[in-house]
């Protein structure tokens, strides 16, 4: 979750927590900055909102207008589908507030407003939820109030055909990390353990079209940010062609959700994405895909299965100076 993940406290088990929860995805993401959310979330509700889904964004002002331009940007039409109401935004600070007061279930209180929302957003198929107020809920203490909102989603989508994705701050509770996972039924990324300035920066990425695209721009800005040999043309070129080729990897063959680390190594750099889908057979590079662009540029690279479902598949650059 990007150099600002990569200095919050906390674990980092060597692969994504999948808990039962029936037909409806309740993922989490954690994430080190504003900006890392913007550009994961953003895309992949565009990518929603564009293929036909409804939308409905729960967020601060601030990070509803972030997301909105990524949006806009992935090719959603936002006039429209508010029209439509296929897409809603709600604020989360009011909502958060009203929750707390206890009008969960009156007349313009939280349950009313939201199943109407879900009601509308959902009536030509699936929807997808982004919400916060639960990271909100954590964040000022109220332990209690964040654990029922995310019963409350749990017993929403038993009516309602929708996924959600919630969004925590990682420095905000970064030694209960575990509990918050626990809510749901898949982690997408955890913040990387190690000291500020540490050698490797990790962002997580739902899937979606224009993730390949951020995660390469993400690695070339981390090279970038730590200058010195770091800073390199050559490697930075390099370094994106492989970060383009691993995360789309993830997102068109693995089908999945991802998070990309780029790491210092003695005079090297490995870049390393870690997606949900099984090794299963060995990944062989062919000759005009994807991988062979690998063995072009990289001076080695592998792919990992990971015991606790999913796998690596990394590469390493050797620095030009």
């Amino acid at each position: 979750m990007s150099a600002g993940m990569a200095q919050s406290a906390g674990i980092a088990p060597s692969g994504p927590i999948l808990l039962p929860c029936g037909n409806t995805r309740h993922e989490v993401q954690f994430y080190g900055h504003d900006d890392e959310l913007a550009d994961s979330v953003g895309s992949y509700l565009g990518d929603a909102l564009a293929g036909g889904s409804g939308v409905v964004l729960i967020a601060t002002a601030a990070h509803r207008a972030a997301f909105e331009s990524r949006m806009a940007a992935a090719g959603a039409d936002l006039a429209a589908a508010t029209a439509s109401g296929a897409y809603t935004a709600l604020d989360a600070v009011a909502l958060m507030r009203g929750f707390l007061a206890g009008d969960r279930d009156q007349p313009g209180g939280f349950m009313p407003v939201i199943t109407e929302v879900l009601r509308r957003a959902t009536a030509a198929g699936p929807a997808v939820v982004f919400g916060e107020i639960t990271a909100r809920l954590w964040s000022g203490g109220h332990l209690s109030a964040a654990a029922e909102l995310e019963s409350a989603w749990s017993e929403l989508a038993r009516s309602y055909p929708f996924s959600l994705v919630c969004a925590y701050p990682a420095q905000d509770c970064p030694a209960r990390l575990g509990e918050v996972a626990a809510l749901h039924s898949a982690v997408l990324g955890w913040p990387a353990a190690g000291p500020p300035g540490g050698p490797a920066a990790v962002r997580s990425y739902l899937r979606s079209r224009g993730a390949p695209r951020a995660a390469r721009h993400f690695v070339t800005g981390t090279l970038r940010q730590w200058g010195g040999a770091w800073d390199d043309p050559v490697l930075a070129v390099d370094a994106g062609i492989v970060a383009t080729e691993l995360a789309t990897n993830a997102v068109v063959h693995a089908r999945s959700d991802f998070t990309i680390e780029v790491a210092q190594r003695p005079g090297a750099v490995r870049i390393t994405v870690r997606d949900t889908a099984d090794a299963g057979l060995p990944l062989v590079a062919v000759p005009g895909h994807g991988l062979s662009v690998l063995e072009k540029v990289a001076a080695r690279w592998a792919a990992e299965p990971l015991v606790a479902g999913g796998k690596l598949v990394w590469a390493q650059l050797a620095c030009p100076r």
